[in-house]
């Protein structure tokens, strides 16, 4: 029996909102919500539709590496392994093991679950019996992975990018290279499927941006932002032609697909790299989150075509230096950092 004190034992964190990990946007389509999720650490985040924190995990072993999810289940990586949660966050109910290295990509596949790891290799595991079921070593010399979609209608397809700046289309049911996209001699960092079927953005780390089309080979628009690397991209989908782009450097993007050129632009919209950008469906609602421990909704609906603050979720950019209880009950945490900032976070 375990006889250590418990005495300084963690019960909870508070101020820690986001990490350099992207979000991720889950849709319950029984309950007509959303939910947003954030890595914190070795644990995960779910917030409501206006950021209000409504669960988080069990703590891992170690950081998180990656989090996605599909219609059932979230699913994170810790090291070499990865998990499955049911309903959210109250049951790790999934092991996926196989992976020899630290696990970099995780997509959920229909009834499979692809990962790949620091050494290169893509595995493919059935979901519901955590069976592994294929294993695709790729040279890292010539082909070394760096993004990876499921193109939408593209059946036992993936395509996957490279920090080459090639790109591959593959059939995993039958282990098959299908095609091989010259791509633009720079490393791919994104892939984003457009509404439009065979369409997909390719982002690179100089910066470009092609709106390419899969069936045909064929590259139907380009767009480059100064701010360097591409960091994420993402489509509207309420009726509206454009695109949005974000940076390492806080700035954001906004592309007219229709009239082909840069609409407008938001600066300084975080403080650090803008990880991830997810337009909520049908909806102008744009979700961002960055490494400076933040996590906003904007609202499109400006006639600028930038977005507004509509909700944000904030932590302190840089360590704490003075920490008091405040109110009656200490229901309160008031923190000063180092970001020259005073904050106030309930405890409860």
């Amino acid at each position: 029996m375990d006889t250590s004190s418990r005495i300084f034992e963690g019960v909870k964190s508070v101020g820690l909102v986001s990490t350099h990990i992207p979000h991720i946007v889950r849709y319950i389509d029984k309950l007509s919500q959303i939910k947003v999720i954030t890595v914190s650490n070795n644990t995960f985040l779910v917030f409501n539709n206006k950021l209000k924190l409504i669960e988080t995990c069990v703590a891992h072993s170690s950081d998180i590496n990656v989090i996605t999810s599909d219609s059932k289940y979230v699913y994170t990586s810790a090291d070499n392994e990865i998990f499955g949660w049911k309903y959210g966050h109250k049951w790790k109910c999934k092991s996926f093991v196989g992976c020899l290295q630290r696990v970099e990509h995780i997509l959920p596949f229909g009834p499979h679950l692809i990962g790949i790891d620091a050494e290169n290799v893509l595995r493919v595991w059935e979901i519901r019996s955590q069976e592994l079921t294929q294993t695709l070593p790729f040279n890292g010399d010539s082909f070394r992975m760096t993004s990876i979609i499921h193109p939408s209608t593209y059946i036992n397809k993936v395509l996957i990018g490279s920090s080459q700046g090639s790109l591959q289309l593959w059939n995993l049911r039958t282990q098959t290279l299908i095609h091989t996209f010259v791509g633009w001699k720079s490393r791919v960092t994104q892939l984003s499927q457009a509404p439009a079927i065979d369409i997909v953005a390719i982002g690179l780390e100089n910066g470009s941006i092609y709106i390419h089309n899969l069936r045909i080979d064929e590259t139907l628009m380009k767009f480059r932002q100064d701010w360097g690397s591409v960091q994420s991209m993402s489509f509207r989908s309420d009726g509206k032609p454009y695109m949005v782009s974000s940076s390492a450097t806080g700035h954001l993007a906004v592309w007219n697909l229709e009239d082909k050129r840069l609409e407008s632009q938001m600066r300084h919209i975080h403080s650090g790299p803008v990880v991830g950008t997810t337009f909520i469906e049908r909806e102008p609602l744009l979700v961002t989150n960055s490494s400076d421990n933040s996590l906003k909704i904007w609202c499109f609906d400006e006639s600028d075509s930038t977005g507004r603050i509509l909700y944000q979720r904030e932590g302190h950019t840089k360590s704490p230096t003075r920490i008091r209880f405040h109110g009656s009950k200490g229901q309160y945490v008031l923190s000063a950092g180092l970001d020259s900032s005073l904050r106030a976070f309930s405890i409860f």
